[in-house]
């Protein structure tokens, strides 16, 4: 009996030592209170979002204005602008037979230490950083995402949002989450309105009309090649409609229209004569074509 209450003692007061070691980490615990963290005040400026490759790429750059938050209790040493690249169509993909993107390693592009700060990334500093031979190395469609990562004076290192909330601007910094985004492309300002059609190899005009449908998109509501499809009984005055995308100035047709039939192409836009030229225009759902109109192909003048 003495050994059975010798064994329960002993078990007692090893379970007590356990539980005041564990009450002692638990008071060792540091208080969120006073480690609280800090958010960043992203503001961009509108009229710099991306890099148009319609105009020397060394010269553009975007500009935001970086602020931070440390709710009078977290000392803000510094904040990071780091940058991670996704160079479009980079990799051959053989078992899709695709092109895929390429997305880079995040680089450190800017230390900011003065609060409110304007910071601008033009496109010679994304090369030089990447370690690109120039900035002609750069294509339509690259795109860059910026991250600003948080150094505190007690030594953290602050990159997640403990509240999504948080990520709407101002929000602490978060990757996929508070950033600012760009890529290189260029402003579609292709006119809307009424558009002459030229069918070069029958000397046809006619009247279109031309409507934009966002991001660069737009429709044709009648776009008649004119020619004698045997489809369709002979009949040369078909009113199809037709779209296409503008890419810096590179037109792609690539819409299905009325009837079924699908017109695929590629053409090139001039800002100065505000034309638009398809060297020739394909069917292929029905296998027709090309057709290219006597080698003239199609002119679209604004009016």
């Amino acid at each position: 009996m003495k050994r059975v209450n010798r064994y329960l003692l002993t078990c007692f007061v090893f379970i007590a030592a356990v539980m005041a070691c564990r009450d002692e980490d638990l008071d060792r615990r540091p208080d969120l209170n006073d480690h609280i963290g800090a958010v960043t005040k992203i503001a961009v400026n509108p009229a710099r979002t991306f890099y148009n490759l319609l105009n020397p790429l060394e010269s553009e750059y975007v500009e935001f204005t970086v602020d931070v938050d440390g709710f009078d209790v977290t000392t803000i040493n510094s904040v990071e602008v780091e940058v991670v690249f996704t160079e479009k169509d980079r990799l051959y993909d053989p078992f899709q037979e695709i092109f895929v993107d390429s997305v880079y390693d995040p680089i450190l592009i800017r230390t900011v230490t003065t609060f409110p700060s304007t910071v601008q990334i033009s496109g010679e500093d994304m090369a030089e950083a990447l370690g690109f031979a120039s900035v002609a190395d750069f294509e339509v469609g690259d795109t860059f995402n910026a991250t600003f990562p948080i150094n505190t004076g007690d030594g953290r290192r602050l990159t997640v949002a403990l509240n999504s909330e948080l990520c709407n601007q101002p929000g602490q910094p978060s990757f996929g989450g508070c950033n600012v985004a760009w890529a290189v492309t260029c402003p579609s300002a292709i006119p809307v309105g009424a558009w002459e059609v030229f069918v070069a190899g029958t000397a046809t005009t006619y009247t279109v009309n031309l409507t934009a449908t966002g991001g660069g998109a737009y429709a044709i509501d009648n776009f008649n090649l004119d020619y004698d499809l045997a489809f369709y009984g002979g009949f040369n005055e078909l009113p199809l409609s037709a779209a296409f995308s503008d890419v810096c100035n590179s037109i792609i047709l690539n819409g299905t229209a009325d009837f079924g039939v699908t017109w695929r192409g590629t053409g090139t836009y001039d800002a100065g004569t505000q034309t638009i030229m398809f060297p020739s225009i394909t069917d292929p759902a029905y296998g027709q074509g090309p057709y290219n109109n006597g080698g003239g192909g199609y002119v679209l003048t604004k009016l």
